[in-house]
């Protein structure tokens, strides 16, 4: 439990976006302050400005201004927007494009830079995507201050994506030659006010973009996971409508503090400045990669799609799609060799007595059986305690007040009253003596969902793979230096890859999921608790479970005194 406090601990501090430059920053770096100064300009007065409005137009004029101050020529696409109660709204699209040194040769590349500067009232807008917009104009001044590069540059600046993304469609449907001439596309969102800049959608076939943005970005974070999650939600952005071109790309948005999201809160001064930065530095970064590059899709020959995660932000791992079936063989049988190595080596009798039913001598003596049991068992009572727990929320006053969306309390009573469960069900069962079984169900069961995920959603497969591959890598190093604790230590090495591979997500997926569909979480807690059940057995008469307990309890007293308060 230690361990798992430091890996959310370790990764809250990675995922706070990125140290922020001074404007006295050098001018090929990217300053989050310099950008700050454009934002304000653009939205500092903190009024709405959706599609149509009069402060729409305003906000519109101040970004003309700025991008003529840097010596562009701007363009603006207009059209007449029919809404579905039969109002007319006018719609304003602006672009420019910066000439590289290849610009008119057979070898001239085209790199769209796509924001939006147009809000959902009553929201100003500092965040979605103000932000986006502040660090593509900081970007597009500072590429004048730089050498010249080898590819163009579009920047188009949409109207009209509140609406239903009709900005960028207008633009696909209207400019044609223009679009067609576009090679990759990098936009720039937000759903809130914080948190890192995350790569969370990339083209189908990404194995060309993954690699490029794995060797861009200074701060990585990233996951095929995300796409997975993100292409089955009803949730749509400009990058939607240049991905049904076939134009390969990335999306990019941060999710933090997503009660500021299209709320009158989404001011300047309730704007991260280090997500800004994290904006600002994925965006250079990648340009400058991209820059350097003639291919953006992959061949007819080579792996159309590949499965990727971050690992908290150091560094990216990927690997083709149809490595996948093979990574997870190899981490099942390694898996199944250590527990061969820790398999119990004799029995004890079981009890046969003549006026005991057949059924529970069988059930006795099949440990197989009764550990799958136990498994099922504590998977249900921790279901059940977090919905519990989530159900009470909802019925109650957090939801109206609106404290369920920062996540620190909710998340730390459904892990308590998880973790609760699971304890008392190991000294329920005590007397099973089922600690070395108990570690092979657990493996199958990791196994069984790994192959499920690994067959239908591609993308994912790294939870389950990553685990077993590490946990049968890690466990030869204590099986020649622990080896009459070896056992211990193999339990431990598991139930720490899981939550070196799952805790680290666990904000992001609260804020990206929201609380009233949060059962999705619930599930996910009790299966990551599976993790700790074969320590749980191994320790059920020492000092852990006495601390586990008392830590969860302490926890979930916590959760519900923090409800009672607000």
């Amino acid at each position: 439990m230690v361990a798992w406090i430091l890996i959310v601990a370790i990764a809250s501090w990675r995922y706070h976006g990125t140290p922020i430059r001074p404007k006295s920053a050098p001018e090929d770096q990217f300053s989050a302050r310099r950008a700050l100064v454009i934002l304000e300009d653009l939205v500092g007065d903190g009024i709405t400005h959706p599609s149509g409005s009069e402060q729409n137009a305003v906000v519109r004029q101040r970004v003309i201004d700025h991008l003529k101050k840097y010596g562009y020529d701007v363009a603006q696409q207009k059209r007449t927007a029919v809404t579905r109660s039969g109002e007319k709204i006018p719609l304003v699209n602006l672009f420019t494009r910066y000439h590289g040194k290849n610009h008119g040769t057979p070898s001239q590349r085209l790199i769209a830079v796509v924001s939006h500067y147009d809000s959902r009232a009553p929201a100003p807008g500092a965040g979605d995507d103000g932000a986006g917009v502040a660090a593509s104009l900081e970007v597009a001044r500072m590429l004048k201050q730089m050498p010249q590069l080898n590819h163009d540059i579009l920047f188009l600046i949409t109207d009209g994506e509140e609406l239903g993304l009709l900005g960028a469609r207008e633009f696909v449907d209207k400019k044609k030659l223009l679009t067609s001439q576009i090679d990759v596309v990098i936009n720039l969102e937000a759903r809130g006010t914080a948190g890192p800049s995350l790569m969370f959608e990339t083209h189908p076939d990404n194995s060309v973009s993954v690699q490029q943005f794995s060797a861009a970005s200074p701060k990585p974070f990233c996951g095929s996971l995300f796409y997975e999650i993100y292409k089955k939600l009803p949730n749509d952005t400009d990058f939607t409508v240049f991905k049904q071109e076939d134009i390969p790309g990335f999306n990019f948005a941060f999710i933090g503090d997503v009660e500021n999201y299209h709320a009158e809160s989404d001011t300047i001064q309730n704007l991260d400045l280090n997500s800004l930065q994290h904006h600002g530095d994925n965006l250079l970064s990648l340009l400058l990669e991209l820059d350097k590059a003639d291919q953006f899709q992959p061949g007819p020959n080579e792996t159309k799609f590949r499965v990727y995660f971050d690992v908290m932000g150091w560094f990216v791992i990927d690997w083709p799609v149809h490595w996948s079936s093979g990574l997870w063989i190899l981490g099942l049988i390694g898996c199944v060799a250590v527990y061969w190595c820790i398999r119990p080596e004799k029995l004890a009798p079981e009890s046969t007595d003549s006026n005991v039913p057949a059924w529970v001598v069988w059930f006795n003596s099949n440990r197989w059986i009764r550990s799958a049991f136990w498994i099922l068992v504590m998977i249900g009572a921790s279901l059940m305690a977090a919905f519990a727990m989530h159900a009470g929320l909802l019925s109650g006053e957090a939801i109206q007040r609106g404290w369920v969306n920062d996540a620190v309390a909710v998340e730390l009573g459904y892990w308590s009253v998880a973790i609760c469960a699971i304890y008392v069900c190991v000294w329920l069962a005590e007397q099973s003596g089922l600690e070395n079984h108990i570690w092979l169900v657990v493996i199958v069961l990791w196994s069984i969902l790994g192959l499920l995920v690994t067959l239908n959603i591609a993308g994912a497969c790294y939870l389950f793979i990553m685990p077993l591959l590490t946990t049968a890598l890690l466990s030869i190093v204590p099986a020649f230096i622990f080896k009459r604790s070896f056992q211990t230590w193999v339990f431990f090495i598991f139930a720490v890859s899981v939550g070196f591979f799952w805790l680290p997500m666990e904000r992001m997926f609260y804020d990206a999921v929201g609380f009233r569909i949060n059962l999705l979480l619930v599930v996910r807690i009790a299966l990551v608790t599976t993790a700790i059940f074969p320590i749980a057995f191994a320790t059920h008469e020492k000092w852990v479970p006495r601390i586990a307990i008392s830590f969860a309890f302490l926890g979930f007293g916590a959760s519900i005194l923090c409800v009672v308060w607000t």
